[in-house]
């Protein structure tokens, strides 16, 4: 679903060899996924917005959480729809003012879902995880929208016991025909050596 998108609004770009793109970890790569052109698109925000909904429990979350910076928006829209308080995690702690790695009124929040746009090797949304749990807030669940199905974040999350849960993942781009044969032999080569 999401997928269908991402290629639709020209937010997934996939490039040969000579020209990899860098993600956030350091890692050069022919994928690269811009979830926030997404939210320009106000029909398939929309429908994305459903979908996260549908993925949470409304009665034990307390509030949405969301990961700096491109989970900011998703989290504040799907937070609004609920009716419910969100908080955001930095990536590093505020140089200025109050110097918060949180921000928003985290009083009397126990308990929060995580909003990510894209999982890659799972590092960001364990931080986050981590200092929420440092605040003394507990995330029930993490959800992503998109995730390069990484065994490192897959794994990452096993070990440190996180419910996590992506709304679409790289796999589906394989059994899609918005690539050719070349593209998808190059992301199942590059998969295969980060995986390994």
């Amino acid at each position: 679903m999401i997928t269908n998108y991402l290629m639709e609004t020209k937010s997934l770009n996939i490039v040969s060899k000579d020209n990899y793109f860098t993600w956030a970890s350091g890692i050069k790569s022919p994928i690269y996924c811009d979830n926030r052109r997404l939210l320009s698109h106000p029909q398939i925000r929309s429908k994305i917005i459903e979908v996260f909904i549908k993925k949470i429990d409304k009665k034990n979350t307390h509030a949405i959480a969301a990961v700096a910076t491109a989970g900011i928006s998703w989290g504040a829209i799907i937070a609004d729809r609920l009716n419910l308080p969100l908080i955001y995690i930095r990536s590093n702690t505020k140089a200025h003012g109050k110097q918060n790695i949180i921000e928003g009124n985290t009083q009397g929040i126990k308990e929060v879902v995580l909003i990510e746009d894209l999982i890659s090797t799972g590092k960001s949304s364990m931080e986050a995880i981590e200092n929420l749990s440092k605040a003394h807030i507990k995330t029930s669940k993490l959800l992503s929208l998109y995730s390069y199905n990484l065994e490192k974040a897959i794994n990452l999350f096993r070990v440190e016991d996180v419910v996590w849960e992506s709304i679409d993942n790289i796999n589906t781009l394989f059994s899609s025909d918005y690539i050719n044969k070349e593209q998808k032999d190059n992301l199942r080569e590059f998969l295969c050596l980060l995986n390994s």
